[in-house]
């Protein structure tokens, strides 16, 4: 079973690869693809995603570097971002005592 995931996930990514797409994508369309199948995950597909999103992240802090995140537009939407989830977490907890 883990064979036909793994396989799938190649095909796809591959398949995205050459119409231009970053191949996450078709890592995704094999894994909502093959879920609305029927199929479900075992143990080691389930291990092996997390290394898989762990390699990702580890990735995506290799390239980042730390002047981008000073830029002007970075901080006003991080700011922006933040105190709409602080508004949302505020007005949720109020409704919730109020009732």
């Amino acid at each position: 079973m883990e064979a036909l995931w793994v396989a799938t996930a190649f095909a796809l990514g591959l398949l995205a690869s050459r119409l231009g797409l970053p191949p996450l994508v078709g890592y995704l369309g094999a894994g909502f693809a093959l879920h609305g199948m029927g199929l479900r995950e075992t143990e080691f597909l389930h291990r092996a995603a997390e290394i898989g999103v762990l390699l990702l992240l580890f990735t995506v802090g290799l390239k980042l570097r730390f002047q981008d995140l000073l830029e002007p537009r970075i901080l006003g939407v991080g700011g922006l971002h933040r105190s709409c989830q602080e508004l949302c977490v505020r007005v949720c907890v109020r409704g919730a005592y109020r009732s």
